[in-house]
């Protein structure tokens, strides 16, 4: 093949890929239903480690009443669901969900010894 040739294949070959690849990505951008999600799934992905971070904190750094860190435990796990509904939380995410905020709960009235108090 001539030095002609083989560049018209590649400036053809270029065009063709430069035109599926726009389509696909239109295509993608129109139905951002991917995009959303993965936003959406940081966004709660976030909500999360702030409630890690401040039930740490809380039991951590805070000196109160083991009853009321429990209150102010629950309360921000409460926070957090309404949050992540906010964020546009589908009901089957948030019954995904469930068995870690359980988790969280039961970690929460569990002692020292493992004994539910």
């Amino acid at each position: 093949m001539t030095d002609w040739a083989l560049g018209v294949s590649l400036v053809i070959f270029l065009a063709v890929a430069y035109f599926v690849i726009r389509i696909y990505l239109h295509r993608s951008l129109k139905n951002n239903s991917i995009l959303d999600e993965v936003y959406r799934n940081a966004r709660i992905s976030g909500h999360l480690n702030i409630l890690l971070t401040r039930l740490f904190r809380l039991v951590v750094e805070e000196n109160m009443e083991l009853s009321e860190t429990r209150a102010r435990a629950d309360e921000m796990i409460a926070e957090c669901k309404k949050s992540i509904e906010e964020e546009g939380c589908s009901e089957s995410q948030m019954e995904q969900l469930q068995p870690f905020f359980d988790r969280l709960k039961t970690r929460i009235y569990t002692d020292k010894r493992g004994e539910q108090t």
